[in-house]
């Protein structure tokens, strides 16, 4: 096994910064099981993995979540120097019901990832092939609400750790999105 160079600084100028920076991710999110895919497809340069065609195995696929508008976040964290990054997630579900316990109870029991958007042409990925997200005590959470007023949701708040960096990125096959790979006959 090659050994693995150590990181460089890198210059960052006003220009790098210059675009729009909105906050917030998409209000989709795609999840798909671990096991669904061909890890060796699935491969990262640096901080973006890069998907394949044939990255999900036969007849499998995402599964296409609504999620509520303005928010979702990723934030990523040191874990100390020279011990890698954790990303937490939130993502909210703007419904409490049988279908989304039923989707809950997989999450805290099963290997899985997420894709969201990222602006209008990104995409940011909560993955590793080695480490699973873990869901620890209260990071599923469902909220019915004492008022017709109160918001009735579902708070999804995944950790990812040890990771090489604190935002992962996906790229597709040029003209595709998740929504050309979602899962078929998702209940």
């Amino acid at each position: 096994m090659a050994k693995e160079q150590c990181p460089v600084l890198l210059d960052i100028s006003n220009e790098d910064q210059c675009l729009e920076n909105f906050a917030g991710l998409g209000t989709v999110g795609y999840f798909f099981m671990k096991d669904d895919i061909d890890k060796s497809k699935l491969v990262a340069t640096k901080n973006v993995y890069a998907w394949a065609e044939d990255t999900f195995k036969e007849g499998k696929g995402f599964f296409r979540v609504e999620l509520k508008t303005g928010s979702q976040s990723f934030t990523g964290a040191s874990l100390g120097q020279n011990k890698g990054f954790s990303i937490t997630g939130q993502q909210i579900i703007q419904v409490v019901n049988e279908k989304v316990a039923q989707f809950c109870r997989a999450l805290n029991n099963t290997d899985w990832g997420l894709i969201i958007a990222d602006g209008e042409s990104g995409w940011q990925i909560l993955y590793s092939p080695t480490y699973k997200v873990t869901m620890d005590a209260n990071a599923l959470q469902t909220v019915t609400g004492a008022q017709a007023s109160d918001d009735r949701q579902t708070t999804i708040a995944p950790v990812l750790q040890p990771v090489k960096y604190p935002n992962l990125f996906v790229e597709f096959p040029e003209g595709k999105t998740p929504e050309d790979y979602l899962q078929k006959d998702a209940a």
